[in-house]
């Protein structure tokens, strides 16, 4: 049986229902996050990473992908807490990143992400254990192109081609890859 009250995928399936049970008020939402054209405007492109420094996120992924990166002058940035210096240093050092190229920011505020996101920025999320990323979320609700491992509830924010990327877990070479073709 219908409840009273159903929100529905489509227009169409709102109609449809209407038609089965028309006492039922049946609301239908349109989506948030829209198909977009996953190309950058300049060569001049940021990678982020969000989070804390830490294995399970997958710091190490997230250098290595910039150390793959084809485009030249391409940065990482590294917003959040480094939990594990030794494991930044040493893969800084293992895939051989220039630091000038690689702006450690530490925990910000909102505003302070805000202005780095805004600027011509791919948001990788490279986490090899992710329950739901808000960081995800909320880069493709500002239009942020996003490439994203299969973890967690990743496919329920990401249809893979339409407005992100999705790879499998410890794929870098196909996350680095996925950026070369948005720049």
């Amino acid at each position: 049986t219908f409840s009273k009250y159903i929100n529905v995928k489509s227009l169409g399936s709102k109609v449809f229902i209407n038609e089965i049970k028309s006492n039922s008020s049946v609301f239908f939402i349109e989506p948030a996050i829209r198909r977009f054209e996953l190309k950058a405007k300049s060569s001049n492109y940021k990678l982020i990473f969000i989070g804390p420094v830490i294995k399970r996120k997958g710091i190490e992924d997230f250098l290595a992908v910039l150390s793959l990166v084809k485009h030249k002058g391409v940065e990482g940035h590294i917003i959040g807490k480094v939990v594990d210096r030794n494991l930044l240093k040493e893969s800084i050092e293992q895939y051989n990143i220039d630091e000038s190229l690689l702006p450690i920011h530490g925990q910000l505020e909102y505003k302070q992400i805000c202005n780095i996101l805004c600027k011509k920025s791919i948001y990788l999320l490279t986490s090899h254990i992710e329950n739901s990323s808000n960081s995800l979320l909320e880069c493709l609700c500002s239009g942020i192109p996003s490439i994203a491992y299969d973890t967690g509830s990743t496919k329920s924010f990401i249809k893979d081609d339409e407005n992100g990327y999705i790879t499998s877990i410890f794929q870098y070479r196909l996350m680095s890859e996925k950026v070369d073709e948005i720049i």
